[in-house]
Parts: structure tokens; C-alpha cells; sequence
């Protein structure tokens, strides 16, 4: 199972960004089921919050254009929700690991994968992600994979 991050779903939708045409291929990939992808809430608030904002894209998304995204992308992959034990499982990776302010949002969802028992994530920031138990990938690199 595969956690898609959510900077694979807004630059699967950009095409200004160099990291487009990877991160299509992987959404599409996961859309059409060629691998066993996942999603968290987390992943798709971070979503609306980017695509929808003046000051992040140079084209924002219609707020009711963003929703119908996030339904069209669960619709395909699923999503496990975010229960009292990521909280608890946070906690614990929290006192164990040296990481403040926004860098806490990535080891949120690396307590969520450990409770769903996921052990991949694809982003293009894969040092955010250093953990035990844990294997990053880039979007190139699944999409590699998969080919």
C-alpha cells in the first residue's frame, strides 16, 4: 500500500510544474487501480488548501472545483481515516523525534501510515518522511517502478 502525498496530487494537476508529467502518470496509475494506492484526510485538506489559494498557485481552483477533485480522487483510491491511535502513535513518534512547528504535519501522517499498516508514501519530499518503518518514494521512481 502507497500513500500518495498530497504535493503528488497538486502537481499531478499543474502543468507549469517540472514534476507534472511524473506525478500524472502515478495519479492515473492509482486512479486506474495498477497499484494498491491510499489517501488520508490530511493529504486532501493539504490539497484544498494549496490549489486554492492566490498566494500558493498562480491559478488558483474554484473552492467547488477542488471539492469535486478530492470526490473524483476518492472515489478511486481509497481512504483510511485519521483515529484516536494516529493521535496516540503521534504522540509517541513526537517525544522521540526532534521535528517543531510545520514539520510536525509529516510525522502526523507517518503515525497514520503505521497504524494502517502502510509502509510507502510517494512525494517529492522524501527527506520529510526519515522514519522507521517507513519508504519513501518519488513520484519518478514509482512511476519507473510500475513500468
Amino acid at each position: 500500500m502507497i500513500l500518495l502525498d498530497s504535493n503528488v496530487l497538486i502537481y499531478s494537476l499543474d502543468p507549469t510544474s517540472r514534476h507534472g508529467a511524473a506525478c500524472r502518470a502515478v495519479v492515473t496509475a492509482a486512479l486506474d487501480g495498477r497499484f494498491d494506492a491510499v489517501l488520508m484526510p490530511q493529504v486532501l485538506l493539504e490539497f484544498y488548501t494549496v490549489v486554492t489559494s492566490a498566494r500558493r498557485v498562480a491559478v488558483p481552483m474554484p473552492p467547488a472545483a477542488a471539492l469535486d477533485q478530492i470526490e473524483d480522487f476518492t472515489l478511486a483510491i481509497p481512504l483510511r481515516d485519521a483515529n484516536a491511535r494516529c493521535l496516540v502513535e503521534w504522540l509517541r513518534l513526537s517525544r522521540q523525534a526532534s521535528r517543531a512547528g510545520a514539520a510536525t504535519f509529516d510525522l502526523y501522517l507517518i503515525a497514520q501510515m503505521r497504524v494502517h499498516g502502510i509502509g510507502e508514501v510517494c512525494t517529492q519530499n522524501v527527506d520529510d518522511f526519515v522514519a522507521e518503518g517507513v519508504l519513501a518514494i518519488t513520484p519518478a521512481d514509482l512511476v519507473a517502478r510500475l513500468n
